[in-house]
């Protein structure tokens, strides 16, 4: 094993999971990354003192058990989850116009395994590289990796946990702004209106158990967002970097609001397969800001959770459930099933919000966040 996937590993149990004394481990992966699993359990076991529960799964069965990395029974439950998927691309053709749903999702690589809002013990996801990988972003997965968690360096593990406190205090300083509405503008046609959903406040990838121990489902944290109350969204938003749609990359896509509702669009690709998903998977539920990780990247990584990282972004239909932490946020936030993120930043990009008080503030400017 190479040593760019040696630190990967590391960066998954030191960095994204915090590993520590006395844990133990449970992977769910597939037999294609056995040796991948293994490499993390014996790394685990250095870290914890424990084995590690290797569960292989195909077609959404659990094919195969292990407890690797010990030479007697682990006999307890687990305390961290891994998900080492297997990135698949699929072909896309007309026939996805007539899928049922769940089968539409198989082309999405959700990045995330488990929906916790609150959940009990860390859990991260970890693509693991491949040439589909390679393929859907034109470009070797490996290097990506590289270049995304400073793999290169030998004090990655620093820089991850640096950029983490700069993205924290950038999010605690946007919420001491008490802000209200924003509206998004730049020279690429967006000009965007909303409010935010009452009971909601910014938040970033970055979760806290109970006990105040940290962890990191997406293995990196670059973003911060807040969910939108839709019924407020008007304007147009048009893209400028590429994102997955149906497992290909896509990059032309204008929208125009009024009222919340989707009232006109125009695209290169049959935008109209998306939106007949369910009724609500047209509205905007989220905004998302980043200006930490792939900042100068034109590209896709095409992993979902990365690829909301590069810029400033919206998300169509149903938000990532971090930020519905209320009973408000529950019942107001957006419900669709569906979801799609749409990335607007650029060099332009200026967003000013509206705070409690009606002051207005400018809280990105360039293409930087500005939360001082």
């Amino acid at each position: 094993m190479n040593q760019i996937m040696e630190r990967y590993a590391d960066a998954i149990l030191r960095y994204a999971l915090r590993l520590s004394e006395g844990d133990v481990l449970s992977i769910n992966t597939e037999e294609a990354n056995d040796e991948v699993a293994h490499l993390v359990a014996r790394k685990a076991k250095a870290l914890t003192g424990n084995g590690t529960y290797i569960q292989y799964i195909e077609n959404g069965k659990v094919t195969d058990k292990e407890e690797a990395e010990t030479d007697f029974p682990i006999g307890r439950n687990p305390t961290a989850l891994l998900h080492l998927p297997v990135f698949r691309r699929r072909e896309r053709d007309a026939a996805i116009e007539g899928l049922p749903l769940k089968e539409l999702q198989e082309y999405r690589h959700l990045a995330e395994p488990l929906d916790l809002r609150r959940p009990m013990v860390p859990f991260a996801s970890a693509p693991v590289p491949s040439e589909d990988w390679d393929s859907a972003a034109d470009e070797r997965s490996l290097a990506m990796l590289s270049e995304l968690l400073f793999l290169e360096d030998d004090g990655f593990l620093t820089r991850l946990r640096e950029r983490e406190d700069e993205v924290m205090e950038e999010c605690r300083k946007l919420n001491s702004l008490s802000l209200r509405s924003c509206r998004i503008t730049d020279e690429n046609g967006t000009d965007l209106s909303f409010s935010f959903l009452g009971g909601t406040e910014f938040v970033t990838g970055i979760c806290e158990l109970a006990d105040g121990r940290r962890f990191v489902p997406a293995i990196t944290s670059g973003e911060i967002s807040r969910i939108i109350d839709s019924s407020t969204v008007e304007g147009t938003v048009t893209a400028t970097r590429p994102f997955m749609f149906f497992s290909e990359p896509e990059r032309h896509l204008t929208l125009s609001y009024r009222g919340g509702e989707l009232a006109d669009y125009s695209a290169s690709f049959p935008f109209e397969w998306y939106l007949k998903q369910d009724a609500n998977a047209g509205r905007v539920s989220e905004l998302i800001l980043s200006d930490s990780i792939g900042r100068g990247r034109d590209g896709l990584y095409a992993i979902p959770d990365w690829d909301r990282m590069r810029t400033f972004a919206i998300t169509l239909g149903g938000p990532k459930p971090d930020g519905l932490l209320t009973e408000e946020a529950l019942s107001g936030a957006n419900d669709s099933i569906a979801f799609l993120t749409i990335p607007f930043g650029s060099e332009t990009t200026e967003i000013i919000a509206t705070d409690a008080d009606g002051d207005e503030i400018t809280i990105a400017s360039d293409g930087f966040i500005n939360a001082d």
